[in-house]
């Protein structure tokens, strides 16, 4: 259950052992707007009684014969296309803009 480089150790008492480390006195933590990497985000979402799903505050139809069904939902931020998967296969797609661009 542990890994190997812990020794043994629960990740606490790993943790326990570790000595303090201190950033640099002219360490700036960035609060900018960062950039959007293309990639892949997947959520899980329960479809409401109205046969939608809700990501990112967007709400998405995905039809009342699947209400109350949990989906995985991708969005595929280099494409801009999210896709809702039941059980392994693709149930929809749609155009997806994310809001902060």
């Amino acid at each position: 259950m542990f890994t190997r480089g812990w020794g043994g150790k629960t990740p606490v008492q790993h943790r326990r052992g570790l000595r303090l480390q201190k950033l640099p006195t002219s360490f700036v933590v960035p609060t900018g707007r960062l950039p959007l990497t293309a990639g892949r985000v997947t959520f899980i979402r329960r479809v409401s009684v109205a046969g939608t799903v809700t990501v990112l505050r967007q709400s998405f139809r995905v039809g009342k014969r699947h209400r109350g069904l949990y989906l995985r939902l991708v969005v595929n931020t280099g494409r801009g296309v999210l896709t809702a998967y039941l059980n392994g296969r693709v149930l929809k797609h749609w155009p997806h803009k994310l809001l902060n661009d």
